[in-house]
């Protein structure tokens, strides 16, 4: 991933040498027009459609970059790690969307990870802790259904040591929540998500999510099943970078 900084100095020289290149140009004209046997209309008329075409490119080169060009696409984990420890499972998710203290330091945490990065688009996942988390790191997020949170179904709150204690050997990734999601319909919504982002043209998306499902949206945006998520363990108020190299779907920054 290139940053800013970089991406104006390298601007800036593009610049520079575009105008040495332009003046060197422009001192061989008489030259030019001798050697072509060009009248004074000649020269005017080729020296105009040179100024047009690069006004008319431009546009057009901004406009093929925005869509075909590499998406950074930046996920900032905004779970808090209390709401499962919480001694009534049935509240633990009522509890965390007003945990504004687990909020604020969740934003607190984020905000200077995004510091100084300028964003195309930046979404949200509708659950309030992300919306919040958001809006306090001092960003007014898009909301996307996609981004929620694995649905959990039946098992809501409760511990993996509950879980299993009725369902030996039971594993999110491989078996799913009864009444919930499984790791391939979170992959599912991701995948559309993945599709929508790379399509609209925004080249650096700020995305704000969940934990589980933003290691899924890792796993699709590398091109592995779902399943594979379990290998990404992303950290609460970590941010992680998704992107490319030589075409190739890429993890920039991982729970920076």
């Amino acid at each position: 991933m290139v940053s800013v900084p970089n991406l104006r100095a390298a601007v800036t020289v593009a610049f520079a040498l575009n105008g040495f290149l332009f003046g060197s140009l422009m001192a061989r004209v008489p030259a030019i027009k001798a050697d072509l046997g060009l009248g004074e209309g000649e020269l005017g008329l080729a020296l105009l459609c040179s100024s047009l075409g690069l006004v008319v490119s431009q546009p057009l080169a901004g406009a093929a970059a925005a869509r075909f060009g590499p998406v950074d696409l930046f996920c900032a984990n905004a779970g808090v790690a209390v709401g499962r420890e919480l001694g009534d499972p049935a509240d633990w998710q009522a509890a965390m969307d007003v945990n504004v203290g687990a909020h604020v330091a969740a934003a607190r945490a984020l905000a200077p990870k995004l510091a100084g990065e300028a964003f195309d688009a930046v979404l949200s996942s509708p659950l309030r802790r992300a919306r919040r988390t958001a809006e306090l790191a001092g960003f007014a997020p898009e909301i996307d259904e996609r981004l929620r949170e694995f649905d959990y179904g039946d098992y809501e709150g409760r511990t993996t040591a509950e879980i299993q204690a009725e369902r030996p050997g039971w594993d999110l990734w491989a078996d799913g929540c009864p009444g919930g999601e499984t790791a391939a319909d979170v992959g599912a919504r991701m995948d559309a998500l993945i599709a929508d982002l790379r399509a609209r043209g925004p080249r650096r998306i700020l995305v704000f999510g969940h934990g589980h499902a933003l290691r899924v949206l890792t796993a699709r945006w590398l091109g592995l099943d779902p399943v594979e998520g379990r290998r990404f363990l992303l950290a609460p108020a970590a941010v992680a970078v998704l992107g490319s190299e030589h075409g190739h779907a890429a993890v920039a920054r991982w729970n920076a």
